[in-house]
């Protein structure tokens, strides 16, 4: 799914959590990707969004969030090379987390107060995962991977695929789904 518009979706999915309900831009957002609004907190979100490391958040994550994080956002170590966290108007918060934060128990990184949503983006180990879907477990939260697996048929395979569980699903997507790429350069690759 190279060039589908994986990341920039789940990066708009983060905002309109982060801003909850309550928000107009993300009951907008629900209505015109045709979202139902239940997907959303009745309350400003926490969110996480995790790259494999902080070079690819501030390349990737941070300038496309910016895109559409709402005005008065306040960015915290935003352009730092480590952890960043923006704080929307009504109290929603995003954190910009990397899983190459420290490859030694990695898990433990992950540890901390409960989540709304969390975006793995790409291939992250499966403890990290395994820790995600404990900090979604007190909101009822969801945790969404948002890769293409070039790894070939590792753990998500499994838990997605072949065995999912309760709760888990999958979708795939074709970079030529994206109209916002030449489908005639794609072709080319």
């Amino acid at each position: 799914a190279n060039r589908a518009g994986k990341t920039e979706g789940a990066l708009q999915l983060a905002v309109a959590v982060a801003g909850g309900r309550g928000s107009w831009s993300s009951r907008a957002w629900c209505l015109r990707n045709k979202i139902p609004i239940e997907v959303l907190p009745e309350h400003p979100g926490t969110v996480w969004i995790s790259a494999l490391t902080y070079a690819d958040a501030l390349e990737y994550h941070r300038p496309t969030l910016d895109k559409y994080l709402p005005i008065g956002t306040r960015r915290r170590s935003w352009t730092a090379n480590h952890q960043g966290r923006a704080v929307l108007p009504g109290g929603g918060q995003i954190v910009s987390k990397a899983a190459a934060m420290g490859r030694r128990n990695a898990r433990r990184r992950y540890q901390g107060k409960p989540c709304d949503l969390i975006i793995l983006d790409e291939e992250h180990e499966k403890p990290i995962f395994e820790e995600c879907i404990a900090r979604t477990g007190d909101h009822n939260g969801l945790v969404l991977l948002s890769m293409t697996p070039l790894m070939g048929l590792t753990w998500p395979y499994q838990a997605f695929l072949t065995s999912p569980g309760p709760g888990y699903g999958s979708s795939t997507i074709y970079g030529l789904d994206n109209p916002h790429v030449s489908s005639v350069q794609l072709r080319r690759r």
